[in-house]
């Protein structure tokens, strides 16, 4: 009967320790799923930030691209702006001249 016992007790510990091994199994299983699922995870937000870069370089283009437009107009304006201030003085000074010649006119014509 004792050796029966002693067989009945090893049979046991032989499952126990079957029962131990299969469940380190199970939980590294467990564990690798939820390391690929972290994984796959962290791929699509990779995914996604290459992604938002992608537009956010787009935009910055577009920006740039607007900005050296505005800075030719701007240099344009600058242009057309000093050319007018010299049209205008020389406007003003043919007016000067005009004047002169007018009265200068209109008294010799006067006399």
């Amino acid at each position: 009967m004792r050796n029966e016992s002693h067989m009945t007790c090893s049979c046991f510990l032989g499952i126990a320790e079957e029962l131990e091994i299969a469940l380190a199994e199970l939980e590294q299983k467990d564990y690798l799923r939820q390391f690929n699922t972290k994984v796959e995870q962290l791929e699509q937000e990779v995914a996604d930030l290459h992604q938002a870069l992608s537009v956010k370089k787009e935009q910055e283009a577009a920006v740039l691209k607007v900005l050296v437009h505005l800075e030719k107009e701007q240099k344009r304006v600058e242009v057309a702006y000093r050319n007018a201030e010299k049209e205008a003085a020389a406007l003003r000074e043919a007016n000067a001249v005009l004047q002169v010649l007018v009265f200068s006119w209109f008294t010799s014509y006067h006399k």
